[in-house]
């Protein structure tokens, strides 16, 4: 007989946190694919070269890559970690939930970045209202503001963590 792990089903702002982040690693990765597609379709006006292969560029679209890779393989250590945690029949501790509140959070506020990193790469085009850059641009910048993964989430967490608001069960 399988039993789900309910034990991580707990109340707190990092179940949230968690959707924002996976949110956004999707906005990222469609960012670095729609960027590296815009500049491989320009060409530069004097050498005639595309764009893409640009140092600056390349540079920037695999900075993007490894801290989306980054990201990536944080929030999801943290989810196995809380999900083998519930297989285990345990409470969801606070070091855990500090674990994936903080994971979530850095991803969405990272993820922005590396959406805004493409973008700025992409040159006017990504300007256009309709285009999916300036889509992308636009979504990301949402849910940095959102209440489980604004900033004050690290406030939160840093006063958790040095036994400053200790019983805290806000995350």
């Amino acid at each position: 007989i399988y039993h789900h792990p309910t034990a991580v089903l707990v109340p707190g702002k990092w179940n949230i946190a968690v959707c924002c982040a996976a949110t956004h690693l999707g906005l990222a990765r469609r960012a670095i694919d729609e960027a590296r597609a815009e500049l491989g379709g320009k060409k530069d006006r004097v050498t005639e070269r595309t764009l893409l292969g640009k140092t600056d560029n390349l540079r920037a679209l695999e900075q993007a890559e490894g801290l989306h890779y980054a990201c990536a393989a944080g929030f999801e250590k943290a989810l196995g970690d809380i999900w083998q945690n519930g297989l285990n029949g345990l409470p969801l501790s606070q070091e855990l939930r500090l674990a994936i509140i903080l994971a979530a959070t850095t991803t969405v506020h990272q993820c922005e970045s590396i959406v805004r990193s493409v973008y700025d790469i992409s040159g006017a085009s990504a300007l256009r209202k309709s285009g999916p850059l300036q889509r992308l641009y636009r979504d990301a910048s949402c849910l940095t503001h959102h209440g489980a993964t604004s900033l004050e989430t690290f406030n939160l967490a840093g006063r958790i963590r040095c036994g400053i608001d200790p019983l805290s069960i806000a995350i």
